[in-house]
Order: C-alpha cells, then structure tokens, then sequence
C-alpha cells in the first residue's frame, strides 16, 4: 500500500484506525485550517465504532484525526511547504544522532510525512529544526483516509528513545 490511500469513504477510514486502537474524531478545513468537528475531541476521540458511525454520518467528508499520545504514539511532522525544508533539517538530525528506524509513515496533503512512532513526547513546533514538529501530548494528527493523505509505511510505529530524549 506505498503511498496509497485503500479507504472507500473516511468513515471506512476512521473505522479502519480504530480498529487499530488508535482514538479518531472528525476534522474539516475551514479557511485553510484544520478544525476539529467536535469540541474536546483529545478527550472525546474514540475507538468506539458507534460514535464513529455517528459522527461521520453527521460528516461523512470529514477527515479522520488521532490524537497520538492517546494511543501511546508521537508524530514527527516533517513539513516541506513554503521556506520550510523539514527532510533536510531531519537529515542534519540523524547526523548528528542516529539513523531513524523505519517506522509508519504518511504521506501529508501539503506535500510532507508524518513518522510515527511509539512512546511519549509533549508538543512542539521547529524545536529540533526547521520543518520539524511533533505532534504528541496536547497535539493532533491527521490520518490516511483524510483528504491528501495517504499510507507510504504501512507498519506499526516503533519506539525511538534518543529521539523522544531530544523533543523532551
């Protein structure tokens, strides 16, 4: 499934990553931001196929988003769009550290990757470099099966623990 997207509706989406025990809720672009369709939805985002079901019925184009420590994961956004060249900063990254291990990976609309990987780190924005953002505790990310995203790893994420140390 490199760089596919294998969903037929986001409500097949949403369901596909529940099952996968990771807590969805519904997102849709409003004035080119992403926004929550449900208040305290890093409370609120579930596993539950019901309320999916309820949800996308009352959304059915909404995009599928996961709060990833919520699932024991954090994201390492890799934004490439405008000034900002997020696979080089990450290069500079794993010179000055280690290697990443191959992990899930997903291809975002504007053009990055979101890595997933397994363990905790806090939210930050261009705190390692340019471009690179986690998406952890307090953050959100969106998923395969929402609007421009698609699976380029389908794997399950794997823990970093030099990585998390950096974010920290």
């Amino acid at each position: 499934m490199v760089g596919s997207t294998p969903f037929a509706t986001p409500v097949a989406a949403a369901l596909f990553w529940a099952e996968r025990e990771f807590p969805v809720f519904p997102w849709r672009l409003r004035d080119g931001q992403k926004i929550p369709c449900v208040k305290a939805w890093e409370q609120t985002a579930t596993c539950d196929p019901d309320q999916i079901r309820r949800w996308w019925a009352e959304w059915p184009d909404a995009g599928v988003g996961s709060p990833p420590h919520r699932s024991g994961h954090f994201v390492l956004d890799v934004d490439n769009k405008g000034d900002k060249c997020g696979d080089l900063s990450l290069l500079q990254v794993e010179a000055e550290s280690a290697s990443l291990p191959e992990t899930m990976e997903t291809q975002t609309a504007s053009g990055g990757r979101h890595l997933w990987f397994k363990g905790a780190a806090r939210n930050s924005a261009s705190k390692l470099g340019p471009g690179l953002d986690i998406r952890g505790e307090g953050g959100w990310a969106a998923l395969p099966g929402s609007p421009g995203y698609a699976l380029i790893r389908d794997t399950v994420p794997v823990s970093c623990e030099w990585f998390a140390l950096k974010v920290q």
